[in-house]
C-alpha cells in the first residue's frame, strides 16, 4: 500500500510446477502508483497484471502470454497505456475492468487465442485506442459492456462465440469499428445510447446490429452488409438514426423495427436483397426517411420495398423508393392497417402486378401536391 515501483525491462515468469490457482505475476494496491517500460508477464495461474485503488501505467512493448486473465483491473483502479501490447494465451478473459478506468490511449493492441470474453467491463469508463482481437469462435461475446461508459476507436472484432459487442445499461461511442464474422450480431444493445461512425458490420451469423430495450443507435458514415439475419433490428420502443450510410446484401431486411420504436434515415441507402423487404415496420413502430445535402435512396427485388403493419411512415421531398421484378407482386410500399404520409419531391414506383402503393385493412394514404 502507497507503494512506488518504476521498472525498465522487466519479465515476470510464473512457470512454477507448485503453483495455486491464485498465483498473480504484479499485485498493486492500496493507494500504490507503478511504471513500466517494456514489460513481460507470463504463464500465471490467475492473473497476470491486477490492481485495485491504484495506477498503473505501461509504454513501450508490453507482452502477457499464458496467463488466466491477462489484466485485471479491479475497484478504483486506473490502467493506462501508450504501449504496443500484445496478449494471448488467456482462459479466463484478456481483460476484465470492475468499477476502475482502463484507458488505452496510444500504441497498439493485439489479443489472441482467449478462451471466452476478450475484455469485460462493469460500472466501468474504458476509453481504447487501436485494437485487434479474435474470439475462439465458440464461447462468449468478443467484448462485454455492462453499466458503463465507453470511447472505442479503431477497433478489429471477430469470430466471437456470441455477439462481436454486448451492451446492456451504458453510453459510448464507436469510431472505425469492423465486427464481423461473429456467431450472434455485431453489436447488441439493451438500455443503452451508442453511435458508431465510420464503421463496417458484416459478415455476422445473426444481425449486423440489434437493438432492445428502449435503447438508441446514431449510425454515421458507416456500412451493414452481407450479416445472415437482418441488417438492423430495433425493437422494445428503441430509436436509431441513419445518416450518410449504406445498409445492403443482408439475408432477410435491411431495417426491422418493432414494437413501437422510430428509424430516422437521412442520405443512406437501404437496399433489400432479392425477396427481402428493405425496410419493414411492425406493431406501432414510425419510419421517417428524409435528405438534406444527399440523397436517400430505398430499394428491393421481387418483394416490396417498404411493408408497414399496424405502423406509420413518413417520405419526404427527394427520397426515391422503388420495387422491381417478376415474382412476389413487388410493391413500392405495402400498408396493412398502416398510414403513410409522402411529401411532393418523393418517388415512389413499383411493378406492374404489385402496384407502386398497396394498401388494405383500413390503411390510410396521404399524398401531398405533386
Amino acid at each position: 500500500g502507497g507503494s512506488v515501483l518504476d521498472a525498465e525491462n522487466l519479465t515476470i515468469d510464473g512457470s512454477y510446477s507448485g503453483a495455486t490457482t491464485d498465483e498473480v505475476g504484479l499485485f498493486l494496491w492500496g493507494g500504490s502508483v507503478a511504471w513500466f517500460e517494456n514489460l513481460t508477464i507470463t504463464n500465471n495461474q490467475k492473473y497476470g497484471l491486477t490492481m485495485y485503488l491504484s495506477d498503473i501505467g505501461v509504454e513501450g512493448n508490453v507482452t502477457l502470454t499464458g496467463n488466466s486473465r491477462a489484466i485485471n483491473v479491479g475497484k478504483g483502479a486506473t490502467f493506462n497505456s501508450e504501449a504496443n501490447i500484445t496478449i494471448s494465451g488467456s482462459t479466463d478473459k484478456a481483460i476484465s475492468v470492475n468499477q476502475g478506468l482502463l484507458e488505452i490511449w496510444d500504441g497498439t493492441t493485439s489479443i489472441t487465442s482467449t478462451t471466452g470474453q476478450i475484455l469485460s467491463s462493469w460500472m466501468s469508463n474504458i476509453q481504447i485506442k487501436n485494437l485487434t482481437a479474435t474470439g475462439d469462435g465458440s464461447s462468449g461475446h468478443i467484448f462485454s459492456i455492462n453499466n458503463s461508459v465507453f470511447s472505442l476507436e479503431n477497433l478489429s472484432l471477430s469470430n466471437g462465440g456470441e455477439h462481436g459487442i454486448w451492451i446492456g445499461n451504458s453510453t459510448g461511442e464507436f469510431d472505425n469499428l469492423t465486427s464481423s464474422n461473429n456467431k450472434e450480431a455485431g453489436i447488441s444493445a439493451q438500455r443503452s445510447r451508442i453511435r458508431v461512425e465510420n464503421s463496417v458490420i458484416s459478415g455476422n451469423e445473426n444481425d449486423g446490429i440489434k437493438l432492445d430495450q428502449a435503447s438508441s443507435l446514431e449510425l454515421r458514415s458507416s456500412t451493414i452488409s452481407s450479416n445472415e439475419d437482418e441488417g438492423i433490428e430495433v425493437e422494445g420502443g428503441s430509436y436509431i438514426k441513419v445518416r450518410d450510410s449504406t445498409i445492403s446484401n443482408n439475408d432477410d431486411k435491411a431495417i426491422q423495427i418493432d414494437e413501437g420504436s422510430v428509424l430516422d434515415v437521412k442520405d443512406s441507402t437501404i437496399t433489400g436483397k432479392s425477396g427481402k423487404n428493405a425496410i419493414a415496420g411492425f406493431n406501432k413502430s414510425i419510419m421517417i426517411l428524409s435528405e438534406d445535402d444527399g440523397s436517400t435512396v430505398i430499394s428491393t427485388t421481387n418483394s416490396d420495398a417498404i411493408n408497414l403493419r399496424n405502423s406509420h411512415g413518413e417520405i419526404r421531398d427527394g427520397v426515391t423508393v422503388s420495387a422491381t421484378g417478376n415474382s412476389n407482386y413487388p410493391s413500392g410500399i405495402e400498408l396493412w392497417g398502416s398510414s403513410i404520409k409522402i411529401d411532393e419531391g418523393a418517388t415512389v414506383s413499383g411493378t406492374t402486378d404489385g402496384g407502386s402503393i398497396s394498401a388494405m385493412w383500413d390503411s390510410k394514404i396521404q399524398i401531398q401536391h405533386g
